[in-house]
């Protein structure tokens, strides 16, 4: 490929914001699979490529749980911190009631305490940690071949 495009040229993957960090089956197995692991760790790869489009805000019109945080949508302050925050980090929810009650689950890891297995948006713990695939629940001995912080992200 480089023979094609130049040796200057960064090559990348770029995965959907929604399946960088792994796959969870919706079938009740506890399974997590890091499978774009071995893709970043290729030497054809130089960097992480990620289509990062995660809702930044929950905002509802009326009385709901983000008034408490600012007192409009677009302030810039509450705009910022829900980039590593709110849905898809400290919560989701769990269904499309829940979603119209603005009943909101928290994401936690109660097995291996390792909450950023399930948060879709927080980028800082999966490129900083190793990454271990769960079978029925039950965590690997190993790793993936993943490196934490081994390569930048874009």
């Amino acid at each position: 490929m480089r023979s094609v495009l130049g040796t200057g040229t960064a090559i990348s993957y770029a995965a959907n914001w929604s399946e960088y960090s792994g796959h969870r089956p919706d079938d009740g197995s506890g399974d997590v699979t890091f499978h774009l692991d071995p893709l970043w760790t290729s030497d054809d790869i130089d960097f992480v490529g990620i289509d990062f489009y995660p809702p930044i805000i929950d905002w509802r019109d009326g009385d709901h749980a983000d008034t408490a945080l600012a007192l409009e949508p677009y302030d810039l302050d509450y705009l910022r911190g829900r980039i590593a925050s709110g849905e898809y980090f400290d919560w989701y929810y769990a269904s499309t009631a829940d979603r119209e009650a603005g009943l909101r689950t928290s994401i936690t890891d109660g097995a291996y305490d390792k909450p950023w297995v399930y948060r879709a948006k927080d980028l800082v713990g999966w490129g900083s940690n190793a990454h271990y695939d769960r079978s029925d629940g039950v965590e690997a001995a190993s790793p993936t071949a993943w490196v934490p912080e081994s390569k930048p992200s874009g």
